[in-house]
């Protein structure tokens, strides 16, 4: 894994522990799309691998009957 993506997986799981002060630090670096689109695209998939993770982390998984009790 090269420097950038051990970068993201960090921020990733830096915002899955501490969800509001890592997002409002990227928001806050983050450029305007005008000003430096790379960078703008880059803190936009960190947002969204923080969002992956935060859906992963906080997903159940239920039994065969749970989900019978569930659909019924």
């Amino acid at each position: 894994m090269n420097l950038k993506g051990s970068l993201t997986q960090v921020l990733i799981s830096c915002g899955g522990c501490t969800y509001l002060k890592t997002t409002g630090i990227i928001k806050e670096l983050q450029p305007s799309i005008e000003e430096d689109e790379d960078n703008f695209i880059y803190c936009n998939y960190i947002f969204n691998g923080i969002e992956t993770e935060r859906k992963r982390v906080a997903d159940k998984v239920y039994n065969l009957k749970a989900v019978k009790k569930i659909t019924h």
